[in-house]
């Protein structure tokens, strides 16, 4: 999250409806190849951080293939691993809606990043029998850590799958063991090939560059649009075996407990505010949690766990218990932080950093000359601005998005309180540990 430099007012505004139209973030189009893309220049940045994607994610796993967009992005992330283009520090990320590839370099190796993403796009991106196996091996062991090992993970994904029944958003994300088995270097391979290509692609490029730089580049490194690509439909299937709410953990010695909410999403009404709400959540719960109780860190069991940025459909207050506890004394301190957040909501001063941060996150260009010393010092710092411009495409987010944020006022996310954080609307998710089990040394 982009640290915070000043407090805004907050004003009174009503907020948009979902049925308000609104203007998305302006893309342009390179014509030869049909790529969409957004640049943004850096006055005096020596780099540029380029972030090319598809709109093929989580989301899109066809039926009986679960992990699928996860076991692309692993393939792809070895690919560029691999000398020589260990060098240029390619990343995939894959989320819900869609799948990046992200470098950042000197700007006069743009052109070289752009020619290695073109290869995955192009069409005759070849996947080897051994590399297809070693994705899927890691995605495996991923699989296991996040759906039946790490606390953290474990509870997330399990009321992921509880509260978005019937939403792609709700499936197991990271994949089913018996299904990523059955994938093959040829359907990886053929996934690429229809879901990968520069006609369903954008670019977006924070530095040094600007929109005739970019779309020089796109045109001599991309290809033009070919027959049988098509873009992902959302699936809502969901394969994996079913699962209690509350059950027994053999690698814990204390509860692991989580109140789960269901978050909101962009165009739902009371969105703006729900998103500051929780931001005051996760400050409340920061402060009235500590400290830790041994073990969080490493179960990747953090206090608040929502991203709306990519990540948005569940909001996880969660709490570690001590060792003896039971999992009702656990929740009755979640119980004490909801119940005095609804009944006496935040001051005006934790609302206004609140939105501050969120406006921050989602800042548009020009960037100001704060940040042109903070990337001409740090390269590294023009990534989370390129991600989030390609937020923006993905999640199709109209471009005044901040200031619609720097309009929530008190009252409105005093309602959110009220009424997201309402005793009917929480459901609960833990782990107990297994009293077989001799307990470990420690806290």
């Amino acid at each position: 999250m982009i640290a915070l430099f000043a407090l805004p007012l907050v004003l009174a505004c009503q907020e948009p409806e979902a049925t308000e139209p609104f203007t998305p973030l302006e893309f342009l189009t390179e014509e030869s190849t049909g790529t969409r893309y957004y640049s943004a220049f850096v006055e005096g940045a020596s780099h540029v951080c380029l972030v090319a994607g598809v709109k093929f994610g989580f989301d899109h796993d066809p039926a009986g293939r679960t992990g699928l967009a996860r076991t692309v992005a692993t393939t792809l992330r070895i690919h560029f691993a691999q000398a020589p283009r260990r060098e240029l520090g390619v990343a995939v990320r894959t989320i819900g809606p869609g799948t990046v590839m992200a470098a950042t370099v000197p700007a006069d190796a743009a052109r070289r990043v752009l020619g290695e993403f073109a290869e995955v796009l192009d069409g005759d991106f070849a996947v080897s029998d051994d590399l297809a196996a070693r994705a899927v091996s890691q995605v495996k062991l991923r699989c296991d850590d996040e759906t039946e090992l790490l606390p953290g993970p474990v509870l997330y994904w399990r009321a992921r799958r509880a509260m978005l029944v019937g939403d792609p958003r709700g499936r197991q994300a990271p994949g089913i063991p018996g299904e990523l088995e059955t994938l093959s270097a040829a359907e990886i391979e053929a996934t690429i090939e229809r879901h990968f290509a520069p006609a369903h692609a954008f670019v977006t490029a924070v530095g040094a560059t600007d929109d005739v730089t970019l779309a020089t580049d796109i045109a001599t490194t991309f290809s033009p649009p070919r027959d049988g690509t098509v873009a992902a439909d959302p699936m809502s299937h969901d394969t994996a075996k079913p699962t209690e709410d509350i059950t027994e953990h053999g690698l814990v010695d204390a509860p692991f407990v989580s109140a789960a909410l269901r978050a909101k999403s962009w165009g739902d009404p009371g969105y703006l505010p729900f998103v500051v709400a929780m931001g005051i959540v996760r400050a409340r719960a920061a402060r009235s949690f500590q400290p830790f109780r041994g073990g969080e860190a490493k179960a990747r069991f953090e206090f608040v766990n929502y991203s709306y940025l990519d990540e948005p459909g569940v909001v996880m207050i969660n709490r570690r218990g001590r060792n003896g506890d039971s999992v009702e004394r656990v929740q009755q301190e979640i119980r004490g932080l909801l119940a005095d957040l609804r009944e006496h909501g935040a001051t005006s001063t934790e609302i206004g950093y609140a939105i501050h941060e969120v406006s921050q996150s989602l800042s548009l260009p020009p960037y100001g000359s704060n940040f042109a010393r903070i990337a001409a010092r740090s390269p590294q710092a023009l990534y989370p601005r390129a991600w989030v411009l390609a937020l923006y495409e993905v999640f199709e987010w109209p471009a005044d998005l901040p200031q619609l944020f720097s309009k929530t006022t008190v009252g409105q996310v005093s309602k959110e309180f009220e009424t997201a954080l309402a005793v009917d609307r929480v459901r609960w998710f833990a782990l107990r540990p297994d009293p077989d089990r001799a307990p470990s040394k420690g806290r």
